[in-house]
């Protein structure tokens, strides 16, 4: 009776809040069975579709009398306005999380499963119909123990980092899943593993560990590392600047959060602290850029820690640790956690804020933090500078139609493949809205990165697949 009454409050909680914004919960009690009396549905990840939208991923688990779990895996599409474009579960499996869900921008998702060193890869399609399984502790059988939680797509395959034992760990695959390499990276404690990857568009590698900064070559070969040294204490998350320096989340020895600023040869620059309002114990986060290159964290509390239902989860803080706005989305106190993988924030093309939070909700935010309403447009938002291509794939030639450009007279337009090498650069005139692009006959099929910039400053990205 108290589970049909709470769901029977979310329905009624969700209808009266979520109403005017978008935020929604996603559906997951049609899939509770009548024996289960204390579902636990766990929101995950969320990323943008490959064809637009979203993709919200999340576990429900069940207990069967109380004596085993069961896990359902379970994927949400979203339209760019909210609604639910299809629902699919995935069959019961005993891991608990998908801690990494991501995609090559085309055709395929990847999720990394990770569970007491039971790692597990799936393949997925557009529809997100399992076409693949690894379990990757099989490709190796020299005593590693591995616990894995980032993926990264290249051009050429996948980059998967976690720890092998205590100690950090790297590994590359092809885009037949077959294994390239793989190196282990000596940590000096327990506390080992990488937290955080970054691969730049020439293919180098820029990794976290609790203690050491790694710069390591598309092979994995180190170039470089930073030890941790007074005033900092350990890192975590990277976040990358648009002038090739880094910024790195880390604690320092005044018990204080920072941002560790390092210039793209791997040299420290300085450290900026950062408080969050309210009580800063206990705090899970997730870091990324904003569309003007500050920086964003998520975070919450927990309920022993009450203090974010008056301070928010999602904060925007400039690069020298400047509090620029807190938000908190709900109007009333509830238990609500953000999502527990690897992409439980993302920015979307148009330069939202999308974000995952339990039970099953996902939440849509414009640049100042604030949830949208639903009357605001999908496509080609005022200020936000957006470059669409079609036909994409393209065989002959392709258009690109700018949206939100600055007027301007050192707009330009650059295309590099996957590798980082400049294909071509095309001068963008101050009220051109539209170009076209002939292929060079030389160009091989594959997708292709186009940048829009004002003088020497990134404004816009996207990708476009060419089919000779």
């Amino acid at each position: 009776m108290k589970g049909k009454l709470l769901m029977l409050w979310l329905v009624l909680f969700t209808s009266c809040v979520f109403a005017q914004t978008w935020v929604r919960h996603l559906e997951w009690e049609d899939l509770v069975p009548a024996w289960e009396h204390y579902p636990v549905a766990t929101a995950n990840n969320v990323i943008p579709a490959v064809d637009g939208g979203y993709i919200m991923q999340g576990i429900l688990t069940l207990r069967h009398f109380e004596v085993e779990n069961f896990y359902r895996n379970i994927f949400w599409k979203i339209s760019p306005t909210g609604e639910i474009v299809w629902r699919i579960v995935q069959q019961e499996f005993h891991a608990q999380k998908m801690v990494c869900l991501v995609s090559n921008g085309i055709d395929k998702y990847y999720g990394l499963i990770s569970h007491c060193h039971w790692n597990i890869l799936y393949t997925y399609d557009t529809q997100l119909n399992t076409t693949n399984r690894i379990v990757i502790d099989t490709m190796f059988t020299n005593g590693e123990l591995l616990t894995l939680n980032t993926v990264n797509v290249v051009d050429d395959g996948l980059l998967i980092s976690g720890s092998n034992w205590s100690d950090s760990f790297l590994m590359k695959l092809n885009n037949n899943m077959e294994l390239v390499w793989s190196r282990t990276y000596q940590e000096p404690s327990y506390y080992g593993g990488f937290f955080s990857v970054f691969v730049s568009q020439e293919g180098s590698i820029t990794c976290s560990s609790t203690y050491k900064l790694y710069w390591l070559s598309s092979l994995g070969d180190t170039l470089h590392v930073y030890n941790v040294e007074s005033p900092l204490t350990y890192l975590t998350y990277i976040v990358p600047h648009s002038d090739g320096s880094f910024f790195v989340q880390c604690s320092m020895d005044t018990n204080q959060y920072g941002f560790a600023h390092f210039d793209s040869a791997g040299n420290y620059i300085s450290v900026y602290p950062y408080t969050l309002p309210g009580n800063t114990g206990g705090v899970y986060k997730r870091y990324t850029n904003s569309t003007d290159q500050q920086i964003i964290i998520f975070q919450e509390r927990y309920d022993r820690y009450p203090e974010w239902q008056d301070y928010g989860i999602l904060h925007k803080f400039s690069l020298t640790g400047e509090n620029q706005w807190n938000s908190l989305f709900f109007s009333t106190s509830n238990d609500q956690d953000i999502g527990h993988g690897n992409q439980s924030l993302c920015i979307d093309d148009q330069g939202y804020y999308i974000l995952c939070l339990d039970p099953m909700t996902i939440i849509r935010a414009d640049e100042n933090g604030n949830a949208v309403s639903n009357n605001d447009p999908s496509t080609d938002t005022p200020g936000i500078v957006s470059v669409h291509a079609y036909p994409n794939p393209a065989k002959d030639r392709i258009n690109f139609v700018f949206s939100g450009l600055p007027r301007s007279s050192n707009l330009s337009m650059s295309i590099y493949n996957l590798r980082g090498q400049l294909m071509d650069q095309i001068v963008i005139g101050e009220i051109t809205r539209q170009l076209q692009w002939e292929l060079p006959t030389d160009l091989e099929s594959g997708v292709y990165l186009v940048r829009i910039k004002d003088g020497s400053l990134p404004i816009s990205s996207s990708k476009f697949t060419i089919i000779k």
